[in-house]
């Protein structure tokens, strides 16, 4: 990866301007999605990577006993999906559909890659990694909290 950020400063007239989006979050989350077939038998669905950023407003939704919605709401404040990207998805060929690995920089995790969905390198600094194995999906089930459009997502390439 180290590399391609080389080959890119060449190609640029300011070799600092624009090469790498850099974004920040509270934490990053490594989740392993599984799902539970009709046999009983578990198979690994995907992984994907999870920025979660700390909000001191939300409203969030109440539930009762059993988990179930009341359809009230309380206002609150936790972590909520700044971003994700999925990493391996079994329905996709390849499975693996990017590289994504946080790697430990002194007292901070870090995310350097190449997000082809908007075509370039990215650098997500994080306080601490969590890891996880869910038979749901986390970043569908924070949409509960957050609307999707309500996300500060990853900062969009420079132009």
């Amino acid at each position: 990866m180290k590399w391609l950020a080389l080959l890119l400063s060449f190609l640029s007239s300011d070799p600092n301007e624009g090469l790498i989006v850099e974004d920040t979050s509270s934490h990053v989350e490594i989740n392993h999605v599984y799902r539970e077939d009709f046999d009983g038998k578990i198979t690994k669905r995907m992984v994907q990577v999870i920025w979660w950023e700390w909000r001191n407003q939300l409203l969030i939704p109440e539930k009762d006993e059993t988990g179930k919605y009341t359809g009230n709401w309380f206002r609150g404040s936790g972590f909520v999906v700044k971003d994700y990207r999925v990493t391996i998805s079994i329905s996709s060929r390849p499975n693996t559909v990017r590289q994504i690995t946080p790697k430990r920089s002194g007292d901070k995790w870090v995310c350097l890659f190449y997000d082809k969905d908007s075509q370039c390198i990215r650098k997500v600094v994080s306080g601490w990694i969590r890891v996880t194995h869910t038979l749901h999906d986390r970043e569908v089930e924070d949409r509960d909290f957050l609307h999707m459009d309500f996300r500060t997502k990853l900062s969009p390439p420079r132009k």
